[in-house]
């Protein structure tokens, strides 16, 4: 098999160097397709099960012909940089073999200027995988002034994603977000014959680690954004990139992770539980991204602790003790997984009470904690930052240099402009005189709009008038509904089912006749409404009743988990919230489903939510969902007939009890609504 490799090596070097002259050529005209058939078989050993006879078959082809051109003996050394840095992450050869791709482009930038800012881009990812920050940002820029003078913006890309690489380890995330997305740009600028590292692996890592940003900065509604654009751009690529499929599903199982640690802090379990175990079944498979997967385990492991979830708890806690025993037998020392167990342990006792296993947890977390902080110390210094405003000087010093050379073209070229002026205003003041007549046609144009415009004031105003009429006349029906409820239960000797049923019609009919009052005043003032303490689960288990018959007639279940907790409201109000909000479940849900109805304690605040199961809100409504005059009506799963005004009122009574109205929708997926509002409501302006 070896004397195999060796003799097609030979045959391939001869073939490929036959025009080489003595001695390292320069010569841009060299054969690349030859080249790049070399260096196609060497990739090929190296994902065999011996990749380390890639390095041997170089080595021979190399040993065998002297007259390697410059090209030639550049990417010898890329392939070696690139095989030792994974393969061996201890290992100074890559250092090495980066410095020898430098110096032999010494005095050939110019000739080279792809092949030398990519020598300058590989330095400063050694430099970085070494720790040395502030040295990886001065190669990296260097490389991105230098392709941005000489190459395209998709040479780039990877030079700019560097940056914000940088910044974002050394913890500075407002700053990296910019290049990040200036990266993304630049990427698009790449052809549709990219390689695959342009084509896909950068800009889905791009848009994940945004979203990364995004999520350390505790915004979580923008973290989720960058995710899904992160998914819908992995599910967009992945039919051109069919050979690439084990990479792909890999990548996404990293966002799902992202995304399920995201859902976790929002408190949405569900959502959260079912990315996070997405993420864990793609990236537990051999050969796929296992970190990740005890990464997303650490963060299912924890929203089971929070949500006293113990046994899953349990189950988890002992895969990833046994993933850190198999590294301890590999002597790798990885302290950050140990940490964070440590600290899923501790809360994990702390939560069942055992005080002194949850004590020796967390003296380990501390300990390991300790550790982390003096070993990454450095990320905490201003080198970066110093780095950082040293560069921009010096590009704005080279930029002023120029601007003192043009001065003087400018000053001249002020002259001639001075003089265009003068001739401009003569030809302005002659046209003005043949535009008169234009300029009267168009004072009448705006006069028709002016008339148009009060028209349309009279139909808006007529609009209003009719909406006031029909709420008017409903006030007498409505009234009778509940007059007549009266008289029932009046009756003596009322079964027990007759009497609920009898007082849910009336309740019903009392909240209906508040909504009329409403619309008919619409300019209401809620500080003059009435507020008196609630009880939470009382007031869901209630709304959940009156829709019960709504509910049993598609065959769905409404289900009421809810914390004990007390709310200062205006109680006819949050009951209109909660019941349209329920409402809108039974008309989006499919016949059978469930829809759950929940409640949080915060704290000094209450969230509740809604949860159904059925059609899902697009995603080009969900902006709208909320305003009163946009059109997102939709029928019901049954054909139900919308009205469209529901949710904008829901969010005017929210925000007058100084509260928040939301929902997180997926097509297809459901939908969740939620309320969070204040213990003790101050009515708002």
């Amino acid at each position: 098999m070896r004397y195999q490799v060796f003799l097609t090596g030979i045959f391939l070097l001869l073939v490929s160097f036959i025009s080489c002259q003595n001695g390292a050529n320069d010569s841009v005209n060299e054969d690349g397709q030859r080249r790049e058939s070399l260096f196609k078989y060497a990739r090929t050993l190296r994902d065999t099960p011996r990749p380390a006879s890639s390095i041997s078959y170089l080595d021979s082809v190399y040993a065998a012909n002297k007259n390697a051109s410059v090209l030639d003996l550049w990417y010898k050394y890329d392939f070696k940089r690139d095989y030792y840095a994974e393969t061996d992450v201890k290992s100074n050869l890559p250092s090495v073999y980066v410095d020898s791709m430098l110096r032999i482009m010494q005095g050939r930038e110019n000739l080279y200027k792809l092949e030398y800012a990519r020598s300058l881009f590989h330095k400063g990812g050694v430099l970085l995988t070494q720790k040395k920050y502030s040295e990886a940002f001065q190669y990296f820029y260097s490389g991105r002034r230098f392709a941005q003078k000489n190459l395209d913006s998709c040479s780039y890309a990877q030079m700019t994603e560097k940056i914000g690489l940088v910044m974002y380890n050394q913890g500075n995330y407002v700053k990296a977000i910019p290049y990040f997305r200036t990266a993304f740009q630049e990427n698009r600028q790449c052809s549709a014959d990219a390689d695959f590292q342009n084509r896909f692996i950068l800009p889905q890592s791009l848009l994940n680690t945004i979203g990364l940003c995004y999520e350390r900065m505790n915004k979580a509604d923008s973290a989720i954004l960058y995710y899904r654009k992160a998914l819908s751009f992995i599910s967009a690529q992945e039919k051109k990139n069919l050979n690439e499929s084990k990479f792909i599903s890999a990548a996404r199982g990293v966002i799902y992770g992202n995304l399920g640690g995201v859902y976790a802090v929002k408190l949405d379990y569900d959502s959260a539980e079912k990315y996070l175990q997405k993420s864990i079944d793609i990236n537990e498979q051999p050969g796929f991204y296992n970190e990740d997967a005890r990464t997303a385990k650490n963060k299912l492991a924890a929203l089971y602790i929070q949500f006293s979830q113990y046994k899953k708890a349990d189950v988890l806690l002992g895969e990833l003790q046994g993933s850190i025993d198999a590294d301890d037998a590999k002597h790798i020392d990885d302290y950050y997984f140990k940490m964070k167990l440590s600290k899923l342990r501790w809360d994990y006792y702390d939560r069942n009470k055992d005080y002194l296993s949850a004590y020796k947890y967390s003296q380990d977390y501390y300990k390991l904690h300790d550790s982390l902080i003096k070993a990454n110390a450095f990320l905490t210094n201003d080198y970066l930052n110093e780095s950082y405003e040293n560069s921009e000087r010096q590009h704005s010093l080279e930029l002023s240099k120029k601007d003192n050379k043009l001065k003087t073209v400018y000053l001249l070229a002020t002259s001639g402009v001075s003089f265009l002026g003068i001739v401009i205003l003569i030809v302005v003041y002659l046209s003005m005189k043949r535009y008169r007549g234009i300029s009267k046609i168009g004072a009448e144009q705006n006069l028709r709009l002016q008339e148009t415009l009060a028209a349309l004031e009279q139909s808006q105003q007529e609009n209003t008038s009719l909406m006031r009429i029909v709420a008017h006349d409903l006030r007498n029906p409505i009234g009778g509904i509940t007059m007549m409820a009266e008289m029932i239960l009046k009756e003596p000797n009322l079964p027990g089912e007759v009497k609920t049923m009898a007082e849910l019609i009336k309740t019903s009919g009392d909240n209906s006749m508040a909504l009329v009052t409403d619309l008919l005043n619409s300019n209401v003032s809620f500080k003059e409404l009435k507020k008196e303490v609630v009880e939470v689960h009382k007031m869901l288990a209630y709304c959940a009743d009156i829709l019960t018959f709504k509910a049993a007639e598609k065959g769905q279940k409404l289900i009421v988990k809810s914390s004990n907790s007390q709310l200062t409201v205006n109680t006819e109000k949050i009951w209109r919230v909660i019941s349209n909000l329920i409402a809108n479940a039974i008309k989006f849900s499919p016949n059978g489903t469930r829809i759950l109805v929940n409640s949080t304690d915060l704290g000094d605040k209450v969230l509740i939510w809604v949860q159904d199961f059925g059609i899902g809100i697009p995603a080009e409504l969900q902006e709208e969902l909320f305003d009163m005059y946009a059109d997102t009506k939709r029928a019901g799963t049954s054909g139900e007939k919308p009205y469209g005004m529901g949710l904008a009122i829901c969010k005017q009574i929210v925000q007058a009890h100084n509260g928040r109205i939301w929902c997180v929708s997926e097509k297809g997926n459901g939908t969740t609504f939620y309320v969070e509002l204040p213990k003790y409501a101050r009515f708002a302006d």
